[in-house]
């Protein structure tokens, strides 16, 4: 507990920078995106594929066989040795894999429920370059560094400008390589020296599909 936190004070510290890096290790944001069953691959796993990467959702039952006997590491080796199961799992379990160190509420552990000692290893999927991950941290670097990542919030963060739920900003090629007006926005924060959400903002709002819009008849 930090120093001056009691039951009804709260103080502010800083997280272990080995163990926290920006909203996808955010506390809040796990507990968000855990279930009450303490199987919590699948859930982080889909969340970081298709929320941060805009892959496409697999369209199948991707909640898998899950035994709470087996560690994460068993659980994603049981999934890719069976055709039917892998065939989606191999999407996006590395991903959930990589975040086996935080609980349903997002504590660090060392150690799962049983106690056993967690080994979040992952080889990431092709989207990101098959890089190989040891933590949660490598994880959202591996994220924040890939072009897909650029790409999709590049999309999302141009479909919430045009205001107009009628109104999609297509984007009909691979996460890597972003449609013409999200392609826009991505070569405008880059070539601004992009690092921030407000870089990638002050793009999307100087871009020509946000600033020569017409409006609906």
């Amino acid at each position: 507990m930090p120093a001056g936190a009691t039951a009804t004070n709260f103080v502010q510290t800083t997280l272990p920078a080995s163990q926290r890096s920006g909203l996808l290790t955010n506390p809040g944001f796990l507990t968000a995106h855990a279930t009450s069953s303490g199987q919590n691959i699948v859930a982080r796993g889909l969340l970081v594929d298709m929320v941060l990467l805009c892959m496409p959702n697999p369209g199948a039952d991707t909640r898998g066989p899950a035994d709470p006997a087996q560690t994460g590491q068993q659980q994603v080796a049981m999934r890719a040795a069976q055709p039917a199961c892998n065939s989606c799992h191999a999407q996006f379990d590395a991903y959930g894999l990589a975040l086996e160190n935080y609980d349903n509420i997002g504590r660090f552990r060392t150690t799962d429920g049983m106690g056993r000692q967690i080994d979040a290893h992952a080889t990431l999927p092709a989207a990101l370059d098959g890089d190989a991950v040891a933590s949660g941290v490598e994880l959202a670097q591996a994220v924040a560094a890939s072009p897909a990542f650029t790409n999709c919030m590049a999309r999302v963060l141009l479909q919430y400008a045009m205001t107009d739920p009628t109104t999609t900003v297509e984007a009909p090629l691979p996460p890597q390589q972003a449609g013409c007006a999200t392609a826009d926005v991505v070569s405008r924060y880059q070539s601004a020296g992009g690092s921030s959400f407000a870089d990638l903002v002050r793009a999307t709002a100087a871009s020509p599909a946000f600033t020569l819009r017409k409006a609906a008849p």
